[in-house]
């Protein structure tokens, strides 16, 4: 017969978000060592995040980084759209620009980010590539400024997608111009 080992008694660890998110509350895990939850990766709307709704479209990536007694402490590793907000936006007699790049920051931390743009009206591939061209300089050029947190802040907030698109559409008219996505590849 097989012996059965008592390891000990569970309990509540609570997982707390980073300073960008004050510290909220992200979840609770029912373990019997706390430990066991580190390198764990948990992803929340933006929408309940923040309590404002309208950005249910995007999900935060987050993998608990220390423990420190009752709570797990977890730093932002991604950012991303959901697809049926990108496929939402695409529609015919448009042309979506997809792009894929790595970006580090002022403090050294390596990121992949996946811009969309989506434009107006049919456009020639000249055009989209020179705009694809200039979103990877501007992105590039903005997180070389910034340390990775304030970038992150920039993204979430939607104002480096609003500056792009107006800066983008002078070279051509853009309906849309997001981060589809965002890894962080060293942190």
């Amino acid at each position: 017969m097989a012996e059965k080992s008592k390891k000990g008694k569970k309990r509540w660890i609570k997982i707390v978000g980073p300073g960008e998110f004050k510290n909220i509350v992200l979840g609770e895990s029912y373990v019997i060592d706390p430990n066991i939850l580190l390198g764990k990766k948990l992803r929340l709307s933006l929408g309940s995040l923040t309590g404002d709704l309208k950005r249910q479209y995007a999900l935060i990536g987050f993998k608990i980084k220390e423990i420190k007694g009752a709570e797990a402490h977890a730093d932002v590793v991604s950012y991303e759209m959901v697809l049926a907000h990108t496929k939402r936006l695409v529609r015919a007699g448009r042309d979506k620009i997809d792009d894929s790049f790595v970006v580090e920051s002022k403090d050294k931390v390596k990121a992949r980010i996946k811009p969309i743009g989506l434009t107006k009206n049919k456009a020639k591939n000249s055009i989209l590539t020179r705009i694809r061209n200039l979103g990877r300089e501007k992105i590039k050029e903005m997180f070389l400024k910034e340390d990775f947190n304030k970038a992150l802040d920039e993204i979430i907030s939607g104002r480096l997608q609003r500056n792009l698109r107006q800066e983008l559409g002078k070279t051509y008219p853009l309906g849309v111009y997001d981060i589809r996505k965002l890894e962080v590849l060293n942190r």
